[in-house]
């Protein structure tokens, strides 16, 4: 784990430098002797994880009603749940966690 915290530390350094650069992701690696492979791969990887970071839910109210035929939540980062048939709001309730 601390192999891994550190290559975190290490790339975002790498990035950071390659943003106030002004050279291509090839020149940039061929002048630092990265690996162009490596460098879209933790790219990719710091990114991904930076993302689920960003995930947060906030709690919404739902209506007391007997029952509803067609249900969408739909998330800010354009996710969206449909929910089709003899749909509960107490069910609902119970998948979102609330």
């Amino acid at each position: 784990m601390a192999q891994r915290k550190s290559s975190q530390v290490i790339w975002k350094g790498h990035f950071q430098n390659y943003e106030n650069s002004s050279l291509t992701v090839s020149a940039f690696c061929q002048k630092h002797h990265l690996s162009s492979g490596m460098f879209y791969y933790w790219r990719r990887r710091l990114k991904a994880k930076t993302d689920v970071e960003q995930i947060s839910f906030r709690e919404i109210q739902i209506p007391d009603i007997p029952s509803a035929a067609r249900i969408r939540i739909e998330f800010s980062n354009g996710v969206n749940i449909f929910l089709e048939g003899d749909v509960s709001p107490v069910y609902v309730r119970e998948l979102a966690g609330c």
